[in-house]
């Protein structure tokens, strides 16, 4: 279940961050942004800049593509540093990175517990 008083603030930050992507794409394309006109004349150096290339349709086929593929990222964010919990960084249930030899030789263990 989603609990917001549980959640760290840099989770906090990253739903608020996707929140404010989608209502500047939601302005970009719908609002006063303009986005589709200014492309046309400045990149693609149109005739009919109000239509040609990038239409409504075209826009909104790039920005529904968009969205999926932040979607499938923001799931794989989720999954590698809260699902994992760090175990990445040498914990010592894990051997990736180092195993706990190396990171004894190396001094890395006591970096990691002077870091937490």
């Amino acid at each position: 279940m989603f609990a917001w008083n549980e959640m760290v603030f840099l989770q906090k930050l990253l739903i608020l961050n996707f929140i404010v992507v989608l209502l500047h794409q939601f302005e970009e394309y719908s609002g006063s942004g303009g986005f589709p006109a200014v492309a046309n004349m400045v990149l693609f150096s149109s005739e009919k800049p109000d239509c040609y290339p990038l239409n409504q349709n075209s826009s909104m086929v790039n920005l529904w593509g968009c969205l999926i593929a932040a979607s499938w990222m923001i799931v794989f964010f989720y999954l590698d540093f809260i699902l994992i919990e760090q175990k990445w960084l040498g914990d010592k249930n894990s051997p990736y990175p180092f195993d706990q030899d190396e990171m004894k030789r190396g001094g890395i263990e006591k970096k990691l517990e002077h870091a937490r």
